[in-house]
């Protein structure tokens, strides 16, 4: 996975009771359920996804002894065009790309490999099995903040396997304490979408909390998944809407309900203190003493402001563009950096 461009791994078992619930009902692409079955191969019955049509017939089976998850994730680029989409935003297909590569792998040495039928994010909830499988921590932005590549860790995505894989386990790098005290990436949100309760004009709330998630959800085309699939079950704010993880709360509302949103995309991972650069002393300070000494996570926030700016790394600057015509600029082919044949941040 590494040779092909992944630049972190993990592996996690599905449990029936636990993990496996973070694998969608349907898939987001065509609405086509999933079936988890007792059965020897994998198989899809009713018509080949050709769009977004509704009603898609048929489904998905997943066999149940294919009891694994190989997760990768991407290092992406921090420089102007990984935030803007144009190169760090060509990870995704990229990431397609590694998938098929991996998938190929896997069925070479005989075994099954399921992916997505489309997007490499539409089978599975990539942030928690990202957190549950240990290459990163569930932020205040409730993105997954790698201790190796902060909050800009470009896509997790994940492929079921009948190969047995050794899961790898949660960490605790210090990384959620420090969001408690950091609070930089709501400070900065222009639209007020962190962590103030669903209310752009509310203080912001220091501690994760138990309270519901909404309803609501990032993609744009929401409204037409639920049309194709009417019959899922779906959260109602105060009327069937249980806690289920501790975090902070987010409003895609007033995000845009975009990822390029009004900050100029990922201002929230931009801007944390995890995402400054593996060669700034003050990043490697940082992922030194976050877990081990958590009364200094306030002066480390105070240090990023100092080194980065109070306002963060958000802002659309014309000199970085011009410092890429220039070939100032170092960036990694497509925003993704392996590890293999660099092992260093960009």
């Amino acid at each position: 996975m590494v040779l092909y461009g992944a630049s972190d791994v993990a592996f996690l078992e599905l449990d029936p009771a636990t993990t496996r619930n973070m694998i969608f009902s349907h898939e987001f692409h065509d609405g086509k359920p999933y079936s988890f079955e007792d059965v020897d191969k994998a198989s899809e019955t009713g018509p080949l996804a050709t769009g977004t049509k509704a009603p898609v017939e048929g489904k998905r089976v997943i066999p149940n002894k294919t009891r694994w998850v190989a997760q990768y994730s991407f290092d992406e680029s921090e420089e102007w065009l990984g935030r803007f989409g144009e190169e760090g935003g060509l990870r995704y297909p990229i990431g397609n790309q590694v998938r098929y590569l991996i998938q190929a792998f896997l069925k070479g040495i005989g075994y099954q490999a399921i992916g997505p039928m489309n997007y490499t994010n539409n089978l599975s909830e990539n942030i928690g099995m990202a957190v549950l499988g240990g290459t990163s921590e569930l932020g205040r932005n409730n993105l997954s903040i790698s201790p190796k590549y902060g909050a800009v860790q470009g896509q997790c995505a994940s492929i079921i396997t009948d190969l047995p894989l050794a899961p790898t386990k949660p960490i605790d790098a210090g990384i959620r304490s420090f969001c408690e005290t950091c609070m930089k990436c709501a400070e900065l949100c222009p639209g007020g979408a962190l962590s103030r309760n669903g209310n752009p004009t509310n203080a912001i709330t220091k501690e994760p909390t138990w309270g519901g998630v909404t309803s609501s959800h990032r993609w744009t085309e929401r409204t037409k998944f639920e049309a194709q699939t009417p019959t899922v079950f779906r959260q109602s704010p105060g009327i069937n809407e249980e806690p289920f993880y501790k975090h902070w709360w987010y409003t895609p509302a007033d995000c845009s309900g975009r990822w390029y949103d009004i900050c100029g995309s990922f201002g929230c991972c931009v801007s944390c203190p995890f995402s400054s650069g593996q060669t700034a002393t003050v990043h490697g300070f940082v992922r030194a003493t976050a877990a081990l000494t958590p009364i200094l996570n306030s002066y480390m926030r105070k240090l990023d402001d100092t080194f980065y700016g109070k306002e963060g790394r958000i802002r659309r600057d014309p000199k970085d563009l011009e410092a890429f015509w220039k070939g100032e600029v170092d960036l990694p082919r497509m925003g993704v950096d392996s590890v293999l044949s660099t092992n260093k941040r960009w």
